[in-house]
């Protein structure tokens, strides 16, 4: 038999009985893990900034603006609340202090002008004897002899 027709067939059983089983397990433990972990670490910062730009272009206006309106909305409340606790029992009782003294100022001005008179001169005119009630008719004039 000629030495290359033996070679032949027995490298085949070879690769297949000891290659095979060898190099498979190798590649699918470590090649391809490290082939799958060198494409995720290309392609993972992309996708990152990718994500992160659209992030930013597309949901932070509109987070910010949520804030914004949550913020602008709280200082509404708040000063409404503030309005409604203070302010409002303040202006209350100032108008109510100012047409009570507005009353009492009528009163008084009524109770002035047109009660004491009346009281006054009817307590004067009530004495007939007074001299103001009389009507005195002079007896002499002034340069007539008495």
């Amino acid at each position: 038999m000629d030495p290359v027709e033996l070679e032949a067939p027995v490298v085949v059983p070879v690769v297949a009985l000891v290659v095979v089983p060898v190099v498979v397990p190798v590649v699918a433990l470590v090649v391809v893990p490290a082939v799958a972990l060198a494409v995720v670490l290309a392609v993972a910062p992309a996708v990152v900034l990718v994500v992160a730009l659209a992030v930013t272009l597309a949901v932070a206006p509109v987070v910010a603006l949520a804030v914004v309106l949550m913020v602008a909305l709280a200082v509404v409340l708040v000063v409404v609340l503030a309005v409604t606790l203070v302010v409002a029992p303040a202006v209350a009782l100032a108008v109510v202090l100012v047409v009570a003294l507005a009353v009492v100022l009528v009163v008084a001005l009524v109770v002035a002008l047109a009660v004491v008179p009346a009281v006054v001169n009817k307590n004067a005119y009530a004495d007939k004897g007074n001299l103001m009630y009389q009507r005195t008719v002079p007896t002499s004039f002034p340069g007539q002899a008495i």
